[in-house]
């Protein structure tokens, strides 16, 4: 953040007021504080040392900005805490309040370590527990004790239409006991550059792809799968995910694609979407109404481009079925390479391609396979399956092997290798894409458990705005994470999962269960990703607009580091100090480097 010395006279003037009164209003104080960064309680004192009262953003038209307010209470309890934003001015412009919104943070409990891999039905680990402020919950008063901090989550946005300028705002904390507000200074400059829509990012953009997994949700709310009730909640919970930029879905074609990684109470934690049966002449048929609600719903929403299916190899290599002449369920043992598995597949892979050619979606499925089932006879077998236009289902595969399986890793479609490979093979990588791209064929990074810098409750959230950067300097069109929303049991409380860092499963928080109308919630490191997302995208957008700065912009992306000082699981102090550092210092560099563009372009005649 760029602090008050860089303000122009009035806003100075505004500062230095503040700072006259500060004494006279001690019952709360605060700071801005860095959106890289978590604030916890353990850090009362240093965060009430800290009095920057004022600060600059930058942001192009049709963005957001994101910011940090840290307050905290001295000896007394305080009431009815709200957030009192004024519309931002630019001389005769004005970016209405409403386009501002303040959120408190809530704190969840997150394990700090990690209970490993294994059985999906190891219990929940005891102990070693810290307090990770997570997620965005509410912009309604809230009270709060003695001592207490309080982290509030500032998001701009910026219309398409927005005047560009130098807009002044404040931000104001009243409470019952509080006789003068607290109140920050914020100054944003709005570039004259117009960033593209999040759904547009996958066009020759970056975009990311969140696996779903709309089963948890329906658990968590205690609702039918796929019902008009479970649909509300769908809504926004999913124009989330299509606003940041993401636009594939995640779709199951077997139980337990991914072997019972998630959690859930039922027997079958995370089911198939194509629900398999035997009937009494021993064939197969498949119910695809579950497929066909979850695909329908979000074509509906602009959602869907990519549709990937999961999987054609299991984890388990086990599919269960609905055996019809006992009414029980089976499980049919189908592993890569035997007679049963080319069978069985192939008769299921012919059906699923004449029932999505109906629908009209043959275009947008992928098969997914994922590093355990990079088998050259998975592979064969999806190819040998072709529809009425002569062409067979694209594939999908997250992987890491991608050096010692190139020829498999060169079949796949849209293909994406985890950092920690790309960055133990760089070269190897930079060719491979090349190769790929000469063939019209797409490559992203995906991050997951074990990697670091991370995206867990205990990373900072200025960890997830540096993966989309790191992506982008090693020429990835885009990244992946499992999950989106795979929650655990009560995620709004602790984060702690049974085999992965605490919060792997999921970057979006749910409502109370008892919500009326519940609103999923995001979280500091889900908009910190796409913070990051958006960077990325105004980067690939300048190379368009002025290709004469490319090696500049190519010279930014270099100044990106593959990692930080870390322990086995997350960054040290040290670390995530150094990482917020030099994201403040890459940001600052982007918007000098935009600002120098815009007066470039301003200046060239036009035809």
């Amino acid at each position: 953040m760029i602090i008050g010395e860089t303000f122009d006279q009035n806003a100075k003037d505004v500062v230095m007021k503040l700072q006259e009164e500060w004494n006279e209003n001690e019952l709360l104080i605060g700071s801005i504080t860095d959106s890289n960064r978590q604030y916890r309680q353990v850090n009362y004192n240093s965060c009430t040392e800290k009095h920057t009262h004022s600060t600059k953003i930058v942001a192009w038209r049709n963005d957001k900005a994101v910011s940090q307010l840290t307050v905290a209470t001295k000896n007394q309890d305080l009431h009815n805490i709200s957030i009192v934003i004024d519309d931002f001015v630019a001389g005769t412009n004005r970016l209405a309040s409403e386009h501002i919104s303040a959120t408190f943070v809530k704190s969840v409990m997150a394990y700090t370590g990690m209970a490993g891999y294994g059985s999906p039905t190891r219990p929940i680990p005891d102990g070693n527990r810290e307090e990770a402020t997570e997620v965005l919950y509410s912009a309604h008063p809230i009270d709060l004790p003695a001592y207490h901090l309080q982290n509030i989550w500032l998001t701009i946005d910026i219309p398409a239409d927005t005047a560009a300028g130098d807009y002044l705002g404040k931000i104001k904390i009243v409470a019952d006991e509080l006789k003068t507000p607290l109140e920050f200074i914020y100054s944003l400059k709005v570039q004259d550059l117009v960033l593209c829509d999040g759904v547009d990012f996958k066009h020759g953009g970056f975009d990311i792809e969140l696996w779903q997994n709309p089963y948890a949700v329906a658990e968590y709310y205690n609702l039918v799968p796929f019902s008009e009730e479970h649909f509300a909640v769908l809504r926004p919970h999913m124009q989330k995910y299509k606003e940041i930029g993401g636009c594939a879905l995640t779709v199951t074609i077997v139980d337990e694609a991914w072997g019972g990684q998630t959690y859930s109470k039922n027997t079958v934690k995370f089911p198939s979407m194509v629900k398999w049966r035997c009937s009494a002449d021993g064939s197969f048929s498949f119910d695809y109404t579950d497929f066909d609600k979850w695909v329908t719903f979000n074509r509906t929403l602009g959602l869907g481009d990519k549709i990937v299916a999961y999987s054609l190899v299991p984890w388990t290599n086990r599919i269960r079925y609905f055996d019809e002449r006992d009414q029980t369920y089976k499980i049919l043992d189908v592993q890569v390479g035997t007679a049963i598995y080319e069978a069985v597949w192939r008769m299921f892979l012919k059906h699923f391609m004449i029932h999505t050619e109906e629908k009209g979606w043959k275009d947008f499925i992928y098969i997914g396979i994922d590093e355990r089932g990079f088998h050259e006879q998975a592979f064969d077998l999806v190819e040998s399956i072709v529809g009425e236009d002569g062409l067979p289902f694209k594939i999908a595969g997250a992987m890491d092997s991608f050096v010692d399986k190139k020829a498999l890793a060169m079949r796949v479609t849209d293909l994406t290798v985890g950092s920690v490979a790309i960055k133990a093979h760089l070269t190897e990588f930079n060719d491979m894409i090349k190769e790929r791209e000469e063939l019209e064929l797409r490559t992203t990074m995906y991050t997951c458990t074990g990697h670091i810098p991370g995206s867990f409750s205990l990373s900072d959230p200025g960890e997830s705005y540096w993966t989309m950067l790191y992506a982008a300097s090693v020429g990835a069109k885009g990244y992946l994470r499992w999950a989106y929303d795979s929650w655990v049991e009560n995620p709004l409380e602790d984060t702690t999962h049974n085999a992965f860092e605490a919060g792997d499963t999921f970057l979006i928080f749910p409502d109370e269960k008892n919500a009326t109308e519940p609103i999923s919630k995001s979280s500091q490191r889900l908009e910190k990703l796409a913070e990051g997302v958006r960077d990325v995208n105004k980067i690939l957008m300048l190379k368009k607009i002025a290709p004469m700065y490319e090696n500049r912009i190519e010279g930014l992306l270099k100044t990106i580091k593959p990692t930080y000082e870390h322990n086995s699981l997350y960054l040290t102090e040290k670390g995530k100090k150094e990482l917020a550092e030099d994201i403040w210092e890459f940001k600052q560099s982007l918007h000098d480097l935009a600002e120098e563009i815009i007066e470039y372009l301003h200046a060239v005649p036009r035809s």
